[in-house]
C-alpha cells in the first residue's frame, strides 16, 4: 500500500474511532440525566443528617447507603468492612496506612478505596431510586440531588452528648475531629472545600427546623426536579 493511502487510511481510523467516543460519550450523558433518582447528603455530625436520610429513603421507598458503602468496597476488594473504615471519609495519611498494609497486608490503599468507592456510587446511580450519605457522593454524581444538612456547634455538641451519653467537652472534641477529618476527606480526593454551597443543590440548617420538616424539604425538592425533568 503506498504511504499515502495507508496515512489516509490511519487518518480515516481515527475519525471512525473519535466518531464512536463521542457517539458513547452522549448515550453515557444521556442515560445520567435520565436517572436522576438519586439523593446525595453531605452532613456535619450531629446534624441530623443521617436521621432526614433515612426519612426520605423511607418517604420515597428508595434503597439507603451508609455503611452499607463500606461493606460493599470491602466485599469488592476482597477484604474485611474493618479494614475499609481506615480510609472511610478520612483524609489519607500515607505512612499511617503503608505500616499498617505490611502489617496485615490486606488493608486496601487509598487508591484501591476510592477507585471501588467512585465505581460502587456510579453503579448505584446507574439503578436510582438512591438516598446516599456522605462519601463525596454529591462530587462524584454532580446529576444527582445534593443535600448539605448543618447545624451550629453549639447545636451538634449538646445533640452528641446527648444521643452518645458523653459530655459536653467529649462531644465537643467528638465534633470538631469529624469535622475535620470529613472536610481533608473531601480536599484530598476531590481538591474543593466541602463547605463550598457550589456543589450543593439545597442546604438545611436544623437548628431552625425539625428533623422532619427538613425531610419533607428534601422530599419536595426531589419532587420539583421530577416535573421539569418531565417537562424537558
Amino acid at each position: 500500500m503506498p504511504l499515502s493511502d495507508h496515512l489516509i487510511s490511519r487518518q480515516m481510523r481515527r475519525w471512525e474511532l473519535d466518531q464512536q467516543l463521542q457517539e458513547r460519550f452522549a448515550r453515557d450523558e444521556a442515560q445520567a440525566h435520565g436517572r436522576r433518582d438519586v439523593v446525595a447528603i453531605s452532613r456535619e455530625r450531629g446534624s441530623g443528617g443521617t436521621l432526614i436520610g433515612m426519612m426520605v429513603a423511607k418517604q420515597l421507598e428508595w434503597e439507603f447507603y451508609d455503611r452499607e458503602l463500606i461493606n460493599s468496597v470491602a466485599q469488592e476488594i476482597g477484604t474485611e468492612p474493618e479494614a475499609v473504615e481506615a480510609h472511610d471519609e478520612r483524609a489519607p495519611n500515607f505512612m499511617h496506612n503503608l505500616f499498617l498494609q505490611l502489617l496485615e497486608g490486606k488493608r486496601p490503599t487509598e487508591i484501591q478505596y476510592l477507585r471501588t468507592l467512585v465505581r460502587i456510587l456510579r453503579s448505584i446511580r446507574g439503578r436510582g431510586r438512591a438516598v446516599i450519605m456522605g462519601r463525596g457522593a454529591n462530587l462524584v454524581l454532580p446529576d444527582a440531588l445534593r443535600v448539605r444538612i448543618v447545624a451550629p456547634v453549639d447545636v451538634r455538641t449538646e445533640r452528641v452528648a446527648d444521643l452518645d451519653d458523653m459530655s459536653l467537652a467529649e462531644a465537643g472534641k467528638e465534633i470538631l475531629s469529624s469535622d475535620r477529618d470529613r472536610r481533608q476527606f473531601i480536599r484530598a480526593h476531590f481538591g474543593v472545600d466541602a463547605e463550598d454551597p457550589y456543589y450543593y443543590d439545597l442546604a438545611i440548617n436544623t437548628a431552625t427546623t425539625s428533623l422532619e420538616h427538613a425531610a419533607r424539604l428534601v422530599l419536595c425538592a426531589v419532587e420539583a426536579r421530577r416535573a421539569v425533568t418531565e417537562e424537558g
